[in-house]
């Protein structure tokens, strides 16, 4: 093979064109590198738990437009109507000009590619803050991280989004540098951002706490006196009316339920603050009820989720902080200009995580709820490695240490990780010992996406059909939905448990010994056991023997 200059491939020219990379290029690179990530393993990942619900709650509002806004179903069906239904629409829109694809893989390459859009808004914030070697920095952190890139394709809400916020938080980065006066561009990607976020959750009313930091940070760099300062933020206000304007419009499309009433947005906030059913999670080994969960669980879940890497660039970042506070750095108006422009960030990664252990919301599925604190806190690690390499540039010995540290830790992330694939949302870091020592201790294929593999298992064992033979029934321990689209004619999904020929489970929580049957199929990653198919055909045949044996 040549090159398309006539030059022949080989692997010295391979190291030579590697070599001649800049750090603009990779930028540039690796989002289209994530894209081809998606495209190629989009069709591996199984439907989630909530995505049947999901769907239908898309297609409701879809039938509520179609209608002429008088269908009103969608605002009764289950509690989806607290939910903004943005993802869940432009789904359904998916469907109709695919309507032979299937809709559960049109979801999941949908997600992915939004989570691709989310690593590119990671990579902004860094870069605007810090450059561009913290940009792809930040990019490496989250693709390492299995809560990112192993749920972009099944957390159709979670990373949706995170991704939304992360963007809002760029453009509001961008709005405070220009205060009283942006563009009206930036203030309509701002508020376009925004209205993404509420089109999908009322938690994006967080939103407001790190633009109102930006905004009070450009307000306090800006210009001195009470006076003066006051017509700053008058005038900045005034600007970003346009996007606020914009945000509520598309709260109003995307979410129709929260303008029906004045109150219903105070309502939904009302109700996932105190969200109460039965269900239980698991917390270090211990199984908790939701009502219970300690105020650690959040800091905790991060702690054993997150990549080591991550963990050590936000050590490594409290250090610089502490270090630059003990310089008195942050006296002077430069100074102050970086509390300004941190102080969002900041806000955005910590506040939740504060609120969450002060409120003790009902949570579970790890931090799934609160995915979206993960890329700004992927930003302040970039902090943290950014003043590591600021400090290793001065001696040769010290770059090789950190270098080493860096691909060790790489290694690290990256080699479970692709052990894990495509579940590598289930994955855990090496303070728990992986997979393998969370495994019972903590949550673990909460989503049951290991249900698509346990079921082409199970399809591919089983003999063909003669004519005539009855199809042979499978109980789940999950949504029957999540395998039955993988299982063809010979199969039927049966509520009626003690009835079933096959049982298929994932063994989150348990799950798998609800029911009795040899193991004859096991879906294992890292050697451990996500999801098993039990033969219960001969338990049956001996239970049917056993009642027409005759009594003594």
């Amino acid at each position: 093979m040549k090159t398309p200059d006539g030059i022949p491939l080989s692997p010295a020219w391979l190291a030579a064109a590697l070599r001649s990379l800049t750090v603009r290029d990779c930028l540039m690179i690796v989002p289209w590198l994530a894209v081809a990530f998606v495209l190629a393993t989009f069709p591996l990942h199984g439907a989630s738990n909530d995505e049947l619900v999901q769907h239908t709650y898309g297609e409701l509002l879809w039938r509520y437009y179609a209608s002429g806004m008088t269908d009103l179903a969608a605002f009764s069906y289950k509690n989806l109507y607290l939910y903004g239904g943005l993802f869940d629409l432009l789904a359904v829109l998916l469907q109709k000009i695919f309507p032979f694809a299937d809709v559960w893989h049109l979801r999941h390459l949908l997600s992915g590619l939004i989570g691709v859009v989310g690593l590119i808004g990671t990579s902004r914030v860094a870069r605007l803050l810090m450059g561009d070697r913290a940009g792809l920095t930040a990019m490496g952190l989250l693709l390492l991280t299995g809560m990112w890139s192993g749920a972009m394709f099944t957390h159709t809400k979670d990373v949706p989004f995170a991704t939304a916020m992360m963007w809002a938080l760029y453009y509001a980065l961008r709005c405070a540098a220009v205060l009283p006066r942006p563009p009206l561009s930036l203030v309509l990607k701002l508020g376009l951002a925004v209205g993404c976020a509420i089109g999908l959750r009322v938690g994006a009313v967080l939103s407001v706490g790190f633009i109102g930091t930006a905004v009070l940070g450009a307000v306090l760099l800006q210009a001195d006196g009470v006076l003066p300062r006051l017509r700053f933020l008058g005038r900045s206000l005034v600007a970003l009316l346009p996007g606020l304007a914009l945000a509520l419009l598309m709260m109003a499309v995307f979410w129709p339920w929260s303008v029906l009433a004045p109150d219903n947005i105070l309502k939904a906030l009302g109700t996932f603050s105190h969200f109460a059913f039965s269900m239980t999670t698991m917390v270090d080994g211990t199984e908790v009820e939701l009502a219970n969960v300690p105020r650690y669980y959040l800091p905790m879940y991060l702690s054993v989720k997150l990549p080591e890497a991550t963990l050590l660039g936000l050590g490594l970042a409290v250090g610089v902080f502490g270090l630059w506070l003990r310089r008195k750095a942050w006296q002077g108006r430069d100074g102050h200009a970086t509390v300004a422009l941190w102080a969002p960030v900041v806000f955005a990664a910590l506040f939740p995580v504060v609120y969450a252990a002060l409120s003790r919301p009902p949570m579970y599925n790890g931090i799934r709820h609160f995915l979206f604190v993960v890329p700004p806190l992927v930003v302040l690690a970039c902090a943290g490695w950014m003043g590591a390499v600021s400090w290793a540039r001065s001696q040769r010995w010290r770059q090789y240490g950190l270098r080493g540290v860096a691909v060790s830790l790489f290694l690290l992330a990256a080699v479970p990780l692709a052990m894990m694939h495509p579940y590598g949302y289930a994955g855990f870091n090496g303070f728990v010992g992986w997979l393998p020592g969370a495994y019972g201790a903590w949550e673990t294929d909460y989503w049951s996406s290991s249900l698509r593999e346990a079921g082409q298992r199970l399809e591919d064992m089983v003999e063909p059909h003669t004519p005539g033979e009855r199809r042979h029934l499978v109980a789940v321990c999950a949504e029957g939905f999540q395998i039955n689209d993988v299982l063809d004619r010979r199969f039927e999904i049966t509520h009626v448990w003690d009835a079933a020929e096959f049982y298929v489970s994932s063994t989150q929580m348990g799950c798998d010994d609800s029911l009795s049957g040899a193991v004859v199929a096991t879906v294992k990653r890292m050697g451990v056991p996500l999801a098993v198919v039990k033969d219960r055909r001969p338990l049956l045949e001996r239970q049917q023997l056993a009642k027409r044996a005759p009594g003594p």
